[in-house]
């Protein structure tokens, strides 16, 4: 059923690509709000962040943390995202998003 053109093309989900810019402490990437991560992998050898977003929904800033591997911190906190590896795998981050 085709729908009328003034509801055709509301509250439509997307796939968005999110990439990290540079290998740094932290992010703010701005995304549609309550966005779903759904993956973090390397795309030509940059980092990226895939989300299903509501394309209606007004944007947040969403901050994060990376975390190399053996590198030490007073505390490692946030929720889980992913790791990903850069260099022929000789470096191995973890990236996690502050609450």
């Amino acid at each position: 059923m085709l729908l009328p053109a003034t509801e055709r093309w509301t509250n439509m989900e997307a796939i968005r690509k999110y990439s990290l810019d540079g290998i740094k402490d932290s992010y703010s990437i701005f995304m549609q709000e309550n966005a779903e991560i759904l993956c973090l992998k390397v795309q030509y050898d940059v980092p990226c962040i895939w989300a299903k977003v509501n394309t209606d929904a007004p944007k947040a800033e969403r901050k994060f943390k990376l975390y190399g591997t053996g590198h030490q911190h007073e505390v490692i906190s946030g929720k889980y995202i992913g790791s990903f590896m850069l260099y022929v795998s000789s470096l191995v981050f973890h990236l996690f998003e502050e609450k």
